[in-house]
């Protein structure tokens, strides 16, 4: 009889445990399964003619240049990502012209010819480095940032896409 006691407590304390905090969320609180992109704008000034590419470089990893196609009236935080990402070259600030690695989750696009956005997934980083590149992979402009992120998105509980900035990055 003591074993049968010890194993109904038992059950019934993790029962009433897995009630406080449901997945996903505290209290209880359903979480949807879902990912997504925060983003950070990047205002060009300066001879923007010559870049190819802006990146947003995170403890050593740069995002990668994706050509998105949007309507005008679709923000790019809602956008699904794509279930794998191509091994691209990225080049940290630090890394040789030969380094090849496996493409960062962070990607930028091209908004207009003076803006720029990057999608960090599911991570709002404090400090970014943010980098000019010509089509050659020369280091056009580059800066460090601290960002302020503001929640666009989702809830308090579960969490949500987020947007940073926008920063400037001047172009010699």
């Amino acid at each position: 009889m003591g074993k049968i006691v010890v194993g109904t407590v038992a059950v019934v304390s993790a029962l009433l445990l897995t009630g406080c905090s449901g997945p996903g969320g505290p209290n209880g609180i359903a979480c949807p399964a879902i990912a997504w992109f925060n983003k950070l704008t990047v205002e060009l000034e300066g001879d923007t003619s010559p870049v190819a590419v802006v990146q947003g470089c995170v403890d050593g990893e740069c995002s990668h240049y994706v050509q998105l196609q949007l309507e005008t009236d679709t923000p790019v935080h809602t956008l699904e990502p794509e279930a794998t990402l191509p091994t691209l070259p990225t080049k940290a600030p630090e890394s040789s012209e030969a380094e090849t690695r496996e493409a960062s989750p962070h990607f930028s696009s091209r908004v207009d010819s003076d803006t720029w956005a990057i999608q960090f997934s599911m991570s709002s980083p404090d400090d970014v480095t943010v980098r000019a590149l010509d089509e050659r992979d020369r280091v056009l402009a580059e800066e460090a940032f601290t960002l302020t992120w503001t929640r666009v998105g989702g809830t308090e509980e579960c969490g949500g896409p987020a947007e940073a900035g926008p920063v400037t990055l001047s172009i010699p």
